[in-house]
């Protein structure tokens, strides 16, 4: 009996606080003389403590709370009833769309409290906006432009006139698959868009917008520190750019194969890249067909490819079994997104996206020397067009 009141209690409360009816401001660790700042995933909190690096102990303490626990795959996070009222009670809260936590619709919040990073790049830039009316057109002429290349492939008889006895039984196995299940190569709206460094720069800059805002600053000094870290921070990016990009000019085939959940939308058309998929989105919930992973590894058998990419706090069964079949290699290509709890301290976003310009290189068949005479004599600032 008191343990199912506790429960009503929990649940009361918990209403309570998400419908604002309760006006309620429950003592959780906010203080008066504390700035707090809560946000969702990985890359926001990193870009969050960039900004106020050196800033947060100085004059009234700012405190910034990362609410999905690392280790965590963002996509299967559900907030407690101890994160809602995080949430509730933060001076501010940021997180980087409705696509991307869509829960936090339901949790009727003050607006004049809350940053959205995607309505708030849309506001703020043109090029952004378009690339959003433009997305799943451009997924579905990908896909066209792979069964077209597909289709020219076999005209040009690369597998159906092999001689390789192994080439000719998966092409008969593939075909005969396709006429027993009904085969649709597509994917969805991908929100990961921080995987473009230009994002990542735009996100930088409405986080910071924000923040300027809201950090109680009477002399404006914290906030001219705050743009010299956002701008140290939006070098850093602009050097990961030309680094991806150096990579994908010097490849000569272009082609990336993903064996997990595809995250990289924004990546592959800014650094103009192609893919071949195995999961139809960023979500592991429905696997792969037989099929699917056969035309896998045909594509990567066409290709000769040598690198199959898994993705970070996700399973990596399908790329493993793709790269038995082949004997391609399984390399972690880092979304970003989140961080296993070993590597807090060890890591930051910027690392990783370093650890991904060589993992690229390694998959498109670039040497690293390569790289760094491309930075040397295309150094500079900005973003190529």
């Amino acid at each position: 009996m008191i343990k199912k009141f506790k429960k009503l209690i929990a649940i009361i409360t918990l209403f309570f606080c998400i419908t604002g009816l309760s006006g309620c401001k429950l003592d959780i660790g906010t203080e008066d003389n504390v700035t707090t700042i809560v946000t969702t995933l990985y890359p926001n909190y990193e870009f969050i403590n960039a900004i106020l690096e050196g800033q947060k102990d100085i004059g009234q303490k700012i405190e910034v709370i990362l609410i999905v626990p690392y280790g965590t795959d963002s996509h299967h996070y559900d907030p407690s009833i101890s994160d809602c009222l995080t949430i509730k009670n933060a001076d501010l809260f940021i997180y980087t769309s409705d696509e991307m936590e869509p829960w936090v619709s339901g949790l009727n919040l003050d607006e004049n409290k809350v940053l959205n990073i995607y309505e708030a790049m849309l506001d703020k830039y043109e090029d952004f906006r378009e690339l959003q009316t433009i997305q799943n057109e451009e997924i579905s002429n990908h896909e066209h432009k792979h069964e077209h290349d597909h289709d020219h492939d076999h005209e040009h008889g690369s597998y159906e006139e092999s001689d390789n006895f192994l080439d000719k039984v998966l092409v008969t196995i593939t075909n005969f698959l396709s006429l027993i299940f009904p085969h649709e190569h597509h994917h969805s709206y991908d929100p990961h868009f921080w995987t473009d460094m230009l994002y990542a720069e735009y996100m930088v800059e409405v986080i910071y917008d924000r923040l300027a805002l809201v950090i109680p600053d009477p002399y404006d000094t914290k906030k001219i520190e705050m743009r010299k870290n956002a701008d140290a921070y939006i070098s850093d990016l602009r050097c990961l750019d030309r680094q991806f990009k150096s990579v994908a000019s010097l490849a000569s085939d272009k082609t990336l194969f993903f064996g997990s959940p595809f995250a990289f939308y924004y990546f592959t058309e800014r650094y103009e890249l192609d893919y071949v998929l195995t999961y139809a989105t960023c979500s592991t919930e429905i696997d792969p067909s037989i099929l699917v992973v056969l035309e896998v590894v045909k594509e990567m058998e066409h290709h000769n490819a040598k690198v199959i990419f898994s993705k970070e706090l996700t399973s990596n069964d399908a790329a493993t079994k793709i790269a038995e079949y082949t004997g391609a290699e399984v390399l972690e290509l880092h979304s970003g997104h989140n961080i296993g709890a070993k590597d807090v301290g060890n890591v930051t976003f910027i690392s990783i996206m370093q650890k991904n310009v060589t993992t690229l290189a390694k998959a498109l068949d670039v040497p690293e020397y390569l790289i760094e005479d491309y930075k040397q004599t295309n150094g500079g600032v900005g973003y190529a067009d």
